[in-house]
């Protein structure tokens, strides 16, 4: 799998890099996990309800963002694994874990692992 070089941080450079593999995967997955459930005019299964459940005020503590977390995590394997075929560096373990929660957002330890036992971590904000 490539794909093009998304920059989380700042505007995305298109065209300029690209991505192959486990890498390409992973950022597949922390695309998906930003993604608002049904808003994919393509894919009707992509995204998670992690923004829904911000938006709406779902997430009031630890508990309820893990909860959250947890079944963004859940639906990321799941779309991931409908759309790789079999690909050997595809996801076979995605983890969600509140690192920090305030008021004002939300910081998420994010890990994969590949079928191939490659692994991947970071923290995201949401």
């Amino acid at each position: 799998m490539t794909g093009v070089q998304i920059d989380f941080i700042s505007v995305p450079v298109l065209g300029s890099a690209s991505v192959s593999g486990f890498q390409c995967v992973v950022q597949n997955a922390l695309v998906n996990i930003g993604t608002r459930q049904g808003t994919d005019p393509v894919y009707d299964t992509r995204g998670t309800n992690l923004q829904k459940d911000a938006a709406y005020g779902r997430l009031i503590d630890l508990n309820s963002a893990q909860h959250s977390s947890n079944f963004a995590a859940l639906d990321t394997l799941s779309f991931s694994r409908d759309t790789e075929g079999g690909d050997p560096s595809g996801l076979a373990q995605v983890n969600l874990a509140p690192a920090e929660f305030s008021g004002n957002g939300l910081s998420l330890e994010a890990k994969f692992l590949s079928i191939d036992g490659k692994s991947v971590g970071i923290t995201v904000n949401i």
